[in-house]
């Protein structure tokens, strides 16, 4: 997730103009909508300030397998090559990181 759900801070006006959260997504939901928003060209700010602390073991976490398929129909979405299912794998796998890997 290239954000963290918690800290997002989304205007009224942004859900209208490109929907909810897809109900079909129960872990990716909230990945989903933020790819929806940076795809519509919308900004985003990094602020510098903590706004929420988290521990490790929340419903993505309790649920790696559905997150991880999840993940996969939404990188299906957006690709039209094959490296999502090879992503899928490798990060499935464990296989140990290499540099030239760093893209999936």
């Amino acid at each position: 997730m290239p954000v963290m759900d918690p800290s997002l801070c989304i205007k009224a006006s942004v859900f209208r103009k490109i929907g909810i959260y897809r109900e079909r997504f129960l872990v990716a939901a909230d990945h989903d909508f933020v790819f929806r928003a940076y795809e519509m060209g919308y900004r985003f700010k990094i602020l510098s300030d903590v706004l929420v602390n988290v521990r490790m073991g929340g419903f993505a976490y309790q649920n790696k397998e559905k997150a991880f398929l999840e993940q996969l129909e939404l990188a299906r979405e957006r690709s039209p090559f094959p490296i999502p299912e090879f992503a899928y794998l490798y990060r499935l796998l464990k296989l140990p990181r290499f540099r030239i890997f760093d893209f999936l």
